[in-house]
């Protein structure tokens, strides 16, 4: 068989399996890309539909980390699928994504710039 073009080669990759795979490293945050792709698929095909994708992409990430041959297993990838995974979980058991707490909020300084909160506290 003939090597293709690069081109060639990326065309024959469907969207589809592009998608399924977490963010690479580097990249965004794996809970944030999942929450992204939920929220995406939930839109276009009904929360429903949405948690039967998660549920075929649950089983296709835990096959993925479990197999020792599969780049998912790897270093570089694991921690990425897993939390990719347990985001998805969440999705499907209909627990809520958790808010960020207060040490993740931006304390923002009051007009003065001494105090964050109306009642002297750091805001928070």
């Amino acid at each position: 068989m003939p090597a293709q073009s690069p081109e060639l080669a990326s065309a024959a990759v469907p969207a589809a399996a592009a998608a399924r795979a977490p963010a690479r490293p580097g990249a965004t945050d794996p809970i944030e890309a999942e929450r992204e792709r939920i929220e995406r698929v939930s839109a276009r095909d009904g929360v429903e539909q949405a948690r039967a994708w998660a549920r075929r992409t649950l089983a296709l990430y835990r096959t993925a980390v479990l197999d020792h041959e599969h780049y998912a297993h790897t270093a570089a990838y694991r921690r990425r699928f897993i939390e990719s995974y347990l985001e998805l979980k969440r999705f499907v058991r209909g627990v809520p994504a958790p808010t960020p707490g207060p040490a993740a909020q931006v304390v923002q300084a009051s007009p003065d710039g001494l105090r964050g909160g109306s009642d002297g506290t750091a805001g928070v």
